[in-house]
Order: C-alpha cells, then structure tokens, then sequence
C-alpha cells in the first residue's frame, strides 16, 4: 500500500514539472501566420509575446498600426493580459485562450457571436518588445 501512495505522489509531482516546462516552452515572440489575416487578404502584422513571471503569465499584443490593414500611424498598439494555466495551455478569463500549436501558438477568441481561432508562428524564444508604442 505505501508503494502505490507513494507512487501516486510521483506521478502527481511530475505532472506538475511537465506543466512547468510547457510554460516555459511558451516563452517567445510569435507573429500571426498569413493564414488568419482577416482584412481582405491585406498584410496584417500582429506579434504577440508570452512570458512567464512572478506574478504567472503574461500574453503581450503588439498590433502594427502602419501595415496595410490599418494603413495608419507608423506605431504599435499594445495590449498585455495575465493568464492563468487552464488544462494544455492557458486563459484569460473566459473570452481569450491560448494553446501550443505545433512550433506556434494559438489564441482562441470567444465572443457571444461564436469563436474565432489565429494562428501565430514562432519567430523567437526571446521575449521582444516593438516600438514606438502608440499613445
């Protein structure tokens, strides 16, 4: 019987390993994959960065003002959200959630009208920032 106790309580601590490796396998910039550029097929450049912290994990948007899609200002809009871990990836409360996909990620956007899926490459294991950042 104690085998079994103490073999349940090996197999419950390397779960937890693995979940902390697969957050720091998350680690990095990504950029939206042409694939989910939703603006008529116009350029839409879109990095987002996920970092793990003190304080959990934080998902960094970067979303380029002066690409063809906005054809606005030459800045970046900038949004950063605290996830929390939620089965194979994470959320943020219940409208966001992102999952490994493949050498990418995923963001999963819930809305009331349905859900919507972007896919992004990975273009680095650092943690880039882009500037300017738009006022």
């Amino acid at each position: 019987k104690k085998i079994i106790v103490l073999f349940s309580l090996l197999i419950a601590f390397s779960c937890e390993d693995k979940n902390e490796e697969e957050v720091v396998n998350l680690n990095g910039t990504y950029k939206l994959n042409k694939d989910s550029w939703d603006c008529e097929g116009l350029e839409d450049i879109i990095y987002v960065t996920i970092q793990k912290s003190t304080g959990g994990i934080t998902l960094t948007d970067y979303d380029y003002e002066g690409d063809a899609c906005e054809d606005g200002t030459d800045c970046y809009g900038k949004d950063s959200y605290e996830l929390v871990a939620e089965g194979n990836g994470y959320k943020f409360l219940d409208y966001l959630k992102v999952e490994a996909n493949g050498d990418g990620i995923k963001l999963i956007h819930i809305e009331d009208e349905g859900t919507y899926t972007e896919n992004f490459d990975k273009e680095s294991s650092d943690v880039k920032t882009f500037s300017p950042v738009c006022n």
